[in-house]
């Protein structure tokens, strides 16, 4: 997929995170009376959609050998790192005015990493299973 620019440009693998944990920590940032559209239970679904994409561009920082080699470690790694930055996310809150960190909202923020990283994974293995099924038949077609 990407993994010819991943490998002459490695940084570029860690710009969703980059770009995504800067985007959580402006959100947070937000006072509770500019956020009146977030009502419960809408608010809990967003945490889990952004954390959702979070630990999909946490997982994203692996190379793909690593998911085929050690698929488990690279999900705990991607979830782990989604939720400690959900926790500290949380954290933050709690100096905004109107806002506060709890955790029904670290536990929506750990759900949709967990989806996230999960979707990456399924996402990895389909492509890495069509590839594998692709030159499997190409080799039967050359013999």
């Amino acid at each position: 997929m990407f993994e010819s620019l991943f490998s002459r440009y490695p940084f570029f693998r860690y710009i969703p995170v980059i770009l995504g944990m800067a985007l959580i920590f402006r959100s947070s940032a937000t006072t509770g009376s500019e956020l009146g559209f977030l009502i419960p239970p809408w608010d809990k679904v967003f945490h889990a959609l952004v954390y959702m994409c979070l630990g999909a561009a946490f997982a994203l920082c692996f190379k793909l050998s690593v998911w085929k080699e050690k698929p488990c470690r690279a999900y705990i790694i991607s979830f782990l790192l989604s939720v400690l930055y959900g926790a500290s996310d949380e954290f933050h809150q709690t100096f905004v005015p109107g806002r506060d960190g709890g955790v029904p909202d670290l536990l929506a923020d750990a759900s949709g990493a967990f989806v996230g990283v999960l979707l990456y994974f399924l996402l990895i293995k389909f492509l890495v299973l069509k590839k594998n099924n692709h030159s499997i038949e190409k080799n039967q077609d050359s013999v």
